[in-house]
């Protein structure tokens, strides 16, 4: 089956006409027929009940249509990102995103972007601004409802349980997961405790709960507790030797950052380009920073 095939059908269903569909694709009505009508022989399935006075999809045709209307969508919408120089996109992108995804995990690469797509404007909104906005791109690290959005795989983020130095010279070495248990924690949620370290599950002596990550580094970084942190965060810290990791080698679960589309919403060539390029530029070098 191929993508041409699918497209022209795809056209057809949408249109609902197959002049329209013909008009939409540039092609001759008469080629267009022909062409689907050898895609059906070719399956061996009648897509689309015609006449010159009906049109309605089958039921074989109604389920290929459901699956394959995104796909199509997508495709030539990668397709036509792709033959437009990237000097000839232009618009505006409203990406939302937590914003120290925003700052750590975005921000690096948004000034390389502009320098190859410099007619593309980014405007960025705080994910507790999307129950009131639209937004063409969402960075989230929620699981959400795949019926409603699209999603792509960005980078997994780990986290890591970290103190400062002058907090764990008051305490015995940590070593095993049992020497954290009296350690005073930061918690940014409920939901990591108890916290699962190895293969034990440990009651955190939790002392205070900020739901502001960047305040919890803060507090962190001055000795007042211990805290679970993503990896984006602590890295220059634990590389002066402000932080230090307890535990390494009980890793914590990581956590895959997605890219999510609404599915009924037409992208734009610059949300589009946007997306493929975060797509290709920060998996490897987000994994190359955190490990350099």
């Amino acid at each position: 089956m191929q993508l041409d095939d699918l497209a022209i059908f795809v056209t057809i269903a949408e249109l609902g006409n197959f002049s329209r569909a013909a008009e939409s694709l540039g092609l001759p009505k008469a080629t267009l027929s022909r062409r689907f009508s050898d895609f059906e022989k070719r399956i061996g399935i009648i897509l689309i009940k015609r006449s010159t006075r009906s049109f309605s999809l089958t039921a074989e045709g109604q389920r290929l249509f459901a699956i394959s209307r995104q796909s199509i969508k997508q495709a030539l919408e990668v397709e036509s990102s792709i033959n437009t120089p990237s000097n000839e996109i232009q618009g505006t992108v409203e990406l939302c995103c937590d914003e120290n995804y925003m700052q750590h995990l975005i921000l690096p690469y948004v000034q390389s972007f502009q320098q190859q797509y410099n007619a593309i404007n980014i405007s960025f909104q705080t994910a507790g601004s999307l129950t009131t906005s639209k937004f063409d791109v969402k960075i989230s690290t929620q699981a959400h409802d795949a019926k409603e959005y699209d999603m792509h795989r960005l980078t997994l983020v780990r986290h890591w349980l970290v103190a400062a130095p002058s907090l764990l010279a008051k305490f015995n070495q940590v070593t095993q997961s049992e020497d954290i248990a009296n350690l005073p924690f930061l918690l940014q949620s409920k939901s990591i405790t108890p916290l699962v370290i190895g293969e034990q599950s440990l009651d955190l002596n939790w002392k205070l709960m900020i739901e502001d990550v960047q305040t919890l580094l803060d507090l962190t970084s001055q000795g007042v507790g211990i805290a679970v942190l993503p990896d984006f965060l602590i890295q220059s810290h634990v590389k002066n030797g402000g932080l230090k990791v307890l535990l390494p080698q009980f890793p914590l679960p990581a956590v895959q950052t997605q890219i999510m589309i609404e599915k009924q919403a037409s992208i734009s060539p610059a949300a589009q380009a946007l997306l493929e390029f975060l797509k290709q530029e920060v998996p490897a070098k987000h994994l190359l920073r955190m490990t350099g």
